[in-house]
């Protein structure tokens, strides 16, 4: 009958045995993950958010800035840096904080998806949906709009 093993062989066996069995399992768990993966193509690049047109006012009490991707309108965001106040803004995109920091101007655009749609039915650049002037009032939460602008 064999001698019985000492407590160190023991470890040193289990050691081996976890070393040998290790390459196996991260090789199984590599090919599930690449497997759950997609290569990224141009539709992949079109769901992506971009901060855009950001600014702070000049007396520091609030951040500005724009989300934007090319497959979803822009979205304006005013946020208090004390975190008291959050205003959001759909499809408004070059905001221009005002000086006394009290009103953020901007500019509403029509929808992506009204723009495809006149375009699709060959409207005249004349007759395509226009632009909208926004004026928010940061401190009430107020919007003032202020139809068929071509620029301000």
């Amino acid at each position: 009958m064999p001698a019985p093993a000492s407590p160190r062989s023991l470890r040193l066996a289990f050691a081996l045995l976890l070393a040998a069995a290790a390459p196996l399992s991260l090789h199984a768990q590599g090919s599930a993950v690449e497997g759950a993966r997609r290569a990224l193509d141009h539709d992949s690049y079109d769901t992506w958010n971009r901060i855009s047109a950001q600014a702070l006012s000049p007396d520091g009490r609030w951040a500005v800035y724009g989300v934007v991707s090319e497959a979803a309108d822009p979205v304006l965001h005013a946020v208090a840096a004390a975190g008291e106040g959050r205003h959001v803004v759909e499809r408004a995109e070059s905001p221009r904080i005002a000086a006394d920091s009290r009103f953020v101007v901007f500019t509403i655009k029509p929808s992506k998806a009204a723009v495809r749609e006149a375009r699709e039915r060959r409207v005249r650049a004349e007759q395509m949906p226009p632009d909208t002037l926004g004026i928010l009032d940061l401190q009430t939460g107020e919007i003032v709009r202020i139809a068929r602008i071509r620029a301000f």
